[in-house]
């Protein structure tokens, strides 16, 4: 979660239109193949204050797996959308069977 890449979606979002003075919904995107873990995850992510949610799909050969979405509603800032991201690798750490996705900010006109 590099700050200038935040930045630079941030910035991305304003040319699209995005009001960035007001709450949008930033979402980091984390997929795990062990119910467990999702689980776990999904627990902490609320101890941490994320609005959670997952959507439910299949690898190759059947495998299910969980996309999670870690949802809070802020003022758009670099920084603070850097710290939830790097809290959640860290809520990663040592879980063979989950893996951070991506960030997504939501473009908010009002």
């Amino acid at each position: 979660m590099e700050l200038q890449l935040l930045h630079a979606s941030l910035s991305a979002l304003q040319n699209n239109g995005a009001n960035l003075g007001a709450p949008m919904r930033s979402r980091h995107v984390v997929q795990v193949t062990d119910p467990r873990t999702a689980d776990e995850l999904m627990r902490w992510g609320r101890q941490q204050g994320f609005a959670m949610s997952f959507d439910r799909f299949y690898l190759h050969g059947g495998i299910e797996a969980k996309m999670l979405f870690f949802d809070k509603h802020i003022v758009p800032d670099a920084q603070r959308i850097q710290q939830d991201g790097l809290a959640i690798l860290s809520a990663l750490t040592g879980m063979d069977t989950a893996e951070y996705g991506t960030w997504i900010g939501e473009i908010n006109r009002s």
